[in-house]
């Protein structure tokens, strides 16, 4: 496509093409939505506004609109907010088709209605500055003022994670690398890797733990590896963690052995890392409303970042880039 924003009115035809009507709040104002340059917002009086950023980069861009809805949702829920919208600019180089954007903004659109938000306001441009599409995603939610919010990690707390590692990454590789797949992995096995993007809301997490002022993270990128190292570094605690306690399924194991893939470094979105004091009851808790819950080590009044693996221990180490570049990367 010709460089430059996109005018206003192919933005919105192809806002007009989403599957998926869009959601509504009473809290945004007339005045938004795609192609528009601002959004005003109001909120009840006792709410105060929760303000999170991201950059999309680096993924087929097929699964960019999904992902970006679904991180900055998560992102919000894990601070305590109720997620409301996203204001977005998407960057496309010239060689983009027509309909590749197209996917994107709708799969914007239509995640961002499943999960009860809307889009704020948007800027799409083509333009030489990017040889790979890019989203910067700025979400904004709400929080009660007399509401918990999340506190820092305490030495002595259990962790514990929610569902299972690698749940994004596995799903994009089974679905961007399919055919290649299909050669090694029965069909039914690779239909059930895709399957785990279906499960990428924290939402059910982030309510259990509305009124709680435990840490918790959703994790995303850097894999659980990640979390682990940005909990240790904002908390200023250590850590012992048993990689055989960390739950992984075995989709992900064999996806990742397949292209020599770190699992614990992988994309792992729709996962929650919490540190608690009573671990066994918040797994309760959690396994009442459907959601695994593991506990996967502790705390520690230490700056000690440990791993223990059969038994021995080794030092961790900060997650510098995620596992699914690597297969991505390859194919530009």
């Amino acid at each position: 496509m010709k460089t430059g924003k996109l005018p206003e009115t192919m933005l919105r035809t192809i806002a007009g093409k989403a599957r998926t009507p869009s959601a509504e709040r009473k809290e945004v104002l007339d005045g938004f939505g795609i192609a528009e340059d601002c959004a005003a917002l109001k909120l009840n009086q006792g709410e105060a506004f929760v303000i999170v950023h991201d950059l999309i980069q680096g993924i087929p861009q097929q699964y960019m609109g999904r992902l970006a809805a679904h991180i900055s949702a998560s992102h919000m829920a894990a601070e305590g907010g109720e997620p409301i919208g996203i204001a977005m600019t998407a960057l496309f180089p010239p060689d983009t088709k027509k309909y590749q954007i197209e996917q994107v903004i709708g799969e914007i659109q239509e995640t961002c209605a499943r999960l009860s938000m809307v889009i704020l306001e948007g800027h799409t441009e083509v333009t030489e500055a990017v040889n790979t599409p890019l989203l910067s995603i700025h979400g904004a939610g709400k929080i009660r003022k007399d509401q918990k919010i999340p506190g820092k990690a305490k030495p002595g707390q259990d962790l514990i994670l929610t569902k299972y590692i690698g749940l994004s990454g596995t799903g994009m590789a089974a679905d961007f690398c399919r055919e290649e797949l299909s050669r090694r992995f029965p069909s039914m096995f690779l239909k059930e890797a895709r399957e785990c993007m279906k499960q990428l809301s924290v939402e059910k997490e982030a309510e259990i733990l509305a009124d709680s002022e435990c840490y918790r993270k959703a994790l995303g990128e850097t894999g659980i590896y990640g979390a682990l190292w940005e909990m240790s570094r904002t908390s200023g605690v250590g850590l012992q963690a048993d990689i055989e306690k960390i739950p992984v399924k075995q989709h992900t194991i064999e996806i990742c052995e397949y292209y020599n893939l770190n699992p614990y470094q992988l994309r792992s979105e729709g996962s929650m890392l919490i540190a608690a004091d009573c671990g066994q009851q918040l797994i309760r808790e959690l396994e009442a409303e459907g959601i695994h819950g593991t506990i996967i080590g502790q705390t520690t009044d230490s700056r000690e970042k440990l791993i223990y693996r059969q038994g021995r221990a080794a030092n961790l180490e900060i997650t510098k880039q995620d596992e699914f570049q690597k297969i991505f990367m390859k194919t530009i």
